[in-house]
């Protein structure tokens, strides 16, 4: 008998949680999208090595060409986090063929909304010595971490 009454008092604890957290009815997941477009205006030939916190694009710009507009992969990221920020970085690595500068625009958009623009100049007006176009842009070499705040 005190193995039963036992049993069934402990039957109703399975049936219950410790978990201070209410599982029950948790936080909606909120879903955000993230993208960045390089805009490449009188380009000089090279390699362009266009990076985000999520993709990488390998362009290679010849004689000739003079422009492009290049669209890396869109982010889609669900969370419950309603508040502070997700950082995302983008990066642009030039090594030209010739000396030349090169303008750049690089935009990046969240949720369907422009968030960011970052304009400058990559490339060399001279080899010897090397004179950046930028002086900004050390080495041919953009790298930039914006904060995406969670909504």
């Amino acid at each position: 008998m005190k193995k039963l009454l036992l049993l069934l008092l402990c039957v109703p604890l399975l049936f219950t949680s410790c978990n201070p957290n209410n599982t029950s009815n948790p936080a909606p997941f909120i879903n955000y999208e993230v993208y960045s477009t390089l805009i490449i205006t009188n380009a000089v030939p090279g390699r362009y090595t266009f990076q985000t916190s999520m993709s990488t694009q390998s362009i290679q710009i010849l004689p000739g060409d003079s422009s492009g507009i290049f669209t890396n992969d869109i982010f889609t990221y669900e969370t419950d986090a309603t508040n502070g920020y997700m950082p995302y970085t983008t990066n642009l690595l030039f090594l030209p063929d010739i000396a030349g500068c090169t303008d750049i625009e690089i935009q990046t958009f969240f949720n369907g909304v422009l968030f960011n623009t970052d304009n400058f100049q990559i490339g060399y007006s001279s080899f010897s010595p090397n004179v950046a176009c930028d002086n900004t842009i050390a080495n041919n070499y953009f790298m930039k971490t914006i904060n995406l705040p969670y909504q």
